[in-house]
């Protein structure tokens, strides 16, 4: 049930929309660090973010650095 799964979400400290953002930029991480992107947009677009901008605020407050030092990183 709905409730359930929000108790479940509590328990773990986030909430279901969190949680599904932090898997959209973790696959972005995996998308610029493996190469199979060609750029940052590429990236964001692929896991569902329709803002540039918010895209790349988001990633560097999840991990610390830009999506672009990974993109250049390789």
């Amino acid at each position: 049930s709905t409730r359930t799964l929000n108790r479940i979400f509590v328990k773990m400290g986030t909430t279901p929309m969190r949680w599904l953002q932090g898997e959209r930029l973790r696959m972005a991480e995996v998308h610029l660090r493996e190469a199979t992107v060609k750029s940052v947009t590429e990236a964001a677009f692929l896991v569902g973010f329709n803002d540039l901008a918010h895209f790349s605020r988001s990633f560097k407050s999840c991990f610390g650095y830009t999506p672009e030092q990974v993109l250049y990183r390789r």
